[in-house]
Parts: structure tokens; C-alpha cells; sequence
């Protein structure tokens, strides 16, 4: 569905830009509606995925025949963002700096 829309918006957008990027008319709509739809599509296709994950990691809770594969599935979601190294301490920046307090 996300794929079929994306190809509607990137024809769309490639018929406006040859014929000059105009800001009315037809193609301009057509671009912009694409796009739109492209990315509400896109945007339920995200919302849909936090739900099956939400689903999977409640179906581990559940779960008593493994008991510790929902916090597994929880600390896999949760470091996807977290870096190993500090870069800022209170008033030090960088490495060299964070070094240098102690």
C-alpha cells in the first residue's frame, strides 16, 4: 500500500518538475496530493508497527514459559537510541573535556 503510493507520488512529483515546478495548476495539485496521501500512508504504516510491537511484547508477558523474554524484548527496544559515551557533563563538552574533570 505505502509502496503502490509512493510510486503515484514520484510519478506525480517527476511530471511537475519537467514541466517547470509550477506553483498552480493541475500538476501542482496532483504533486501535493500525492504527497500528502504518501505520507498519511506512511504515517499509519509507523502507528501500525508500534502496535504489533506493543502486541508482541504484552504476548511475552504473558508468556510463563519463558519469563524473562519480555524484559529481553524491552531492553532491545529501548537501547536502539542510547550511545555508550557521555559527550557533556554538566559544564564540559567532548571528550577531552569530560576527561579532564577527574
Amino acid at each position: 500500500m505505502v509502496k503502490d503510493k509512493y510510486d503515484v507520488c514520484r510519478t506525480a512529483y517527476a511530471d511537475w518538475g519537467l514541466v517547470g515546478k509550477p506553483r498552480s495548476g493541475y500538476l501542482h495539485q496532483a504533486m501535493c496530493h500525492t504527497r500528502g496521501d504518501f505520507k498519511l500512508a506512511l504515517r499509519h504504516c509507523k502507528a501500525a508497527e508500534e502496535q504489533f510491537t506493543a502486541y508482541a511484547r504484552a504476548c511475552a508477558l504473558v508468556c510463563k514459559e519463558n519469563p524473562t523474554a519480555f524484559w529481553k524484548g524491552v531492553k532491545k527496544d529501548c537501547c536502539k537510541k542510547v550511545s555508550v559515551y557521555a559527550n557533556k557533563i554538566g559544564d564540559s563538552e567532548g571528550a577531552y573535556n569530560v576527561c579532564k574533570m577527574w
